[in-house]
């Protein structure tokens, strides 16, 4: 079974120009959920991105369902439920890596996603999660929606992103 998203990605216009010329390039391993391109699913809020020129493309991004953590199915929160649990354990080891700044839940995650005793390294080639810029690492699971709340998309794998269009310049 194939899960498809529609993404919105968004930059400034110079940033545009660049990719424009030479494609997208993926964000670092340390961006909030790991390296690859990252997408909104809001058109908006991309734009918001790209400051006051922002150029906003949309993308389909399809991958195997398998191959999906997706933080708002089912699936998703179990193995959301396993990572808290880890987590908790005196076995999770300090993460060395973990930041104490807004990001704390993100770095969490990246570490976890590249943790070993999880075995989870390379098994997604897309991730979509809620990001809450207000809720602490403890309130990960209990927040609801508020206007802190975004859904992110990073594909791991380029060869999910199946479409890329330039769709909105406001610059």
């Amino acid at each position: 079974m194939i899960k498809m998203f529609r993404g919105y990605h968004g930059t400034d216009a110079t940033r545009a120009n660049v990719i424009d010329d030479d494609g997208l390039i993926p964000s670092s391993k340390w961006h909030w959920l790991g390296g690859g391109y990252y997408y909104y699913d809001d058109d908006s809020l991309a734009a918001r991105w790209g400051g006051p020129n922002p150029v906003v493309y949309t993308s389909i991004l399809e991958a195997e369902a398998n191959r999906v953590l997706d933080t708002m199915s089912a699936n998703g929160r179990e193995l959301l439920d396993r990572i808290w649990s880890w987590l908790n354990s005196e076995s999770s080891h300090k993460l060395p890596n973990l930041r104490s700044n807004q990001d704390h839940l993100a770095y969490t995650l990246v570490e976890v996603l590249q943790n070993e005793d999880l075995g989870l390294i390379g098994k997604f080639d897309m991730i979509r999660a809620i990001y809450n810029k207000s809720a602490p690492l403890q309130n990960y699971f209990q927040t609801g929606l508020t206007t802190d709340t975004e859904i992110h998309i990073c594909v791991k794998n380029i060869e999910c992103i199946k479409s890329f269009e330039r769709v909105c310049d406001h610059g």
